[in-house]
């Protein structure tokens, strides 16, 4: 965060040495001796050249901006990338812990039939340890 400060305060920095000479040198226009044709042009050309700087700046920021922008986009789909996964795997694991879960409740069913004994018409649980089944 501090690096991008840093950075931010040396644009606004040249910024303003740039904005700075310019006025310097229309100041010195106005005031240097010359006829009033040379001054109109050579304000003329000093504007003309002010736009054109100008416009290679816009054009630099314009390239950063877009750089900074395709930088977070691809951030972006990485990320959601990652997230997709992650919630497939864990989908995948519940499913797996879903299916273990079921298995040992079929598992127990059957041991608990299995271990029961009719006897007389009633289930007879004194020899085994299978609990009495629940209608």
């Amino acid at each position: 965060m501090n690096k991008e400060k840093s950075t931010l305060s040396n644009k606004k920095g040249i910024l303003y040495l740039l904005f700075g000479g310019g006025i310097g040198a229309v100041l010195a226009l106005l005031f240097a001796p010359k006829t009033g044709r040379q001054l109109r042009g050579e304000i003329g050309d000093a504007a003309s050249e002010g736009l054109n700087k100008a416009e290679t700046f816009a054009g630099k920021v314009g390239d950063k901006a877009g750089e900074v922008y395709d930088a977070a986009k691809q951030k972006l789909s990485s990320a959601t990338a990652s997230l997709t996964e992650i919630s497939e795997k864990i989908g995948t694991a519940a499913e797996e812990k879903y299916k273990e879960i079921e298995a040992d409740i079929q598992g127990e069913k059957k041991t608990f039939n299995t271990e029961a004994k009719i006897v007389d018409g009633k289930e007879d649980f004194s020899h085994s340890n299978a609990a009495p089944k629940i209608l």
